[in-house]
């Protein structure tokens, strides 16, 4: 795989280093030469070749008092070969300097470092905020980092950044992914006023590795990780270079701040690390971390600089424990409480019905005690009822079927009204119980809405019943009504023909 020193090693076997500097996006080295040799051009190409696709390089050699001489991978190599040659016998004894520059660029998250310890140096010269700010563009940007070089030996992945060798299979392995980063990001920042914070779009995790780093970098990220994770549990932080000033508001209020280059990293980061894995790694977000910040207020020294007496996780620990059995209690009285409230949608459900039947009963009733009258009063009456009264009878009869089929249609409106503010009702009812219990747990109590379902399926079957059941009644007794208009009309006409043949 490619070095630097491959392309020097073109050049001259005898060299001293005097300046080596690399940034994310190039990489330089100067050299002295005491001697010079040309390459072959097959040999030069070789080496330029295996330079990272995403990379380019560009070899500059200056002779004393000369203009310097400048080789790329697309230099014409005849002519460079002969200014060689013209400047090596030009110049012996002469100092040579040789300079290496290689262009870096991002390429699928991507970047190559061709030395460890001088990107550590890089990285040193930045203040933790602005360090916090570069890093939170570059993920940003590329959707997370893959820091590749050949010194490194053993892979280490965070939520957003990795570090492997040269030998890689280029499958990333960040410890969550986009979504999970961005569901934990949210949560971050909804539940902290750190302005630092909500400016950048970083986690704890993504400075939280799984294996060990480069000894410098471990320094470095563990700076990264304890002040993202400070951010992240206290109520407001703000980093001014590299001093970190924070507020707690727990039992007890808690103010101060701590140089960032002073502090115990091993102590901190092992302690406020566990704090912040339990909150974030599991649900009730936000009832964790206010338990957090209760327990870590009573543990903090007066001397307000984030170091701590006693084993904070451990507290937390136990007083969750405590919790969860208050919790425990206040969540089968909701049970039973959702519970009482179902049965009493169902009582709902059945009183619509037994509106709906009550109506079609009274209606019923009064139609059939009308025609029962009717029918008395033509039994008890002469035996040959007037043209007139079987005339107005049925006219009358043909009124109160109409009245009978209009108050069925009013029923049924103001029965499917009700049965829609019960539907209304009873999903508010579900949404007020969201600031308690979690969906799922919702419907699993209320058994994914099983008897709501069954009870408007009773309401639509027995509003269906009873609405056929009055048709068919205002049906009959209308069939009823024309066969009576019918046969009275018949029978006059018959007897006015017997008593008048002649007509």
């Amino acid at each position: 795989m490619f070095s630097p020193i491959d392309l020097i090693g073109l050049f001259s076997k005898s060299y001293t280093i005097d300046q080596t500097r690399e940034d994310f996006d190039e990489f330089e080295e100067i050299y002295t030469l005491t001697s010079c040799i040309i390459p072959s051009e097959r040999e030069s190409r070789v080496i330029f070749s295996s330079l990272p696709k995403s990379d380019s390089a560009t070899v500059r050699i200056t002779f004393e008092g000369a203009e310097a001489l400048i080789f790329t991978i697309d230099t014409d190599f005849a002519k460079f070969e002969s200014d060689m040659d013209v400047a090596i016998r030009g110049n012996q004894g002469k100092e040579i300097r040789f300079k290496t520059n290689i262009k870096k660029k991002i390429v699928d998250k991507c970047i190559w470092i061709y030395s460890l310890k001088e990107f550590e140096n890089y990285l040193n010269g930045f203040k933790v905020l602005d360090l916090l700010d570069f890093m939170s563009k570059t993920i940003d940007a590329n959707g997370g980092i893959v820091v590749q070089s050949g010194d490194i030996i053993t892979e280490s992945w965070s939520s957003s950044i990795g570090f492997v060798g040269t030998i890689w299979d280029g499958q990333n392995k960040f410890s969550l992914d986009q979504a999970g980063r961005q569901l934990r990001l949210k949560s971050l920042q909804s539940s902290t006023h750190a302005v630092s914070l909500s400016e950048k779009k970083l986690v704890p995790d993504d400075f939280l590795f799984n294996a060990q780093l480069f000894k410098g970098l471990t320094a470095i990220f563990n700076k990264l990780n304890l002040s993202m994770i400070i951010m992240a549990i206290f109520d407001q932080t703000t980093i001014e270079g590299d001093l970190l000033n924070f507020k707690l508001n727990g039992y007890k209020g808690i103010s101060g701040s701590v140089d960032l280059k002073k502090i115990n990293y091993e102590e901190c980061l092992e302690e406020y690390g566990k704090i912040y894995r339990w909150i974030s790694q599991s649900s009730n977000f936000n009832d964790k971390l206010g338990l957090a910040r209760n327990i870590i207020s009573l543990h903090l020294n007066p001397s307000n600089d984030l170091s701590f007496s006693g084993s904070m996780y451990n507290s937390i620990l136990s007083a969750y424990k405590v919790y969860e059995k208050q919790n425990i209690k206040q969540y089968i009285e909701i049970r039973n409480k959702l519970s009482d409230q179902l049965i009493d949608y169902n009582k709902r459900a059945n009183a619509i019905v037994e509106g709906f039947a009550s109506t079609f009963q009274k209606s019923a009733l009064s139609v059939l005690t009308l025609f029962s009258s009717i029918v008395a009063i033509k039994l008890l009456g002469s035996s040959s009822p007037s043209n007139n009264f079987v005339i107005y009878g049925s006219i009358f009869s043909f009124i109160i079927l109409f009245i009978s089929l209009a108050y069925m249609i009013i029923a049924r409106y103001d029965t499917f009204s009700q049965r829609d503010r019960y539907k209304s009702s009873y999903l508010n009812f579900k949404e007020r119980y969201t600031d308690l219990l979690n969906e799922g747990d919702i419907q699993r109590i209320l058994n994914n809405d099983k008897e709501f379902n069954e009870d408007i399926q009773f309401i639509r079957k027995k509003i269906r019943n009873y609405t056929y059941l009055w048709i068919i009644v205002l049906v009959l007794i209308f069939i009823v009504v024309i066969y009576y208009l019918i046969n009275e009309t018949m029978t006059e006409i018959n007897a006015v023909m017997f008593n008048y043949p002649n007509i």
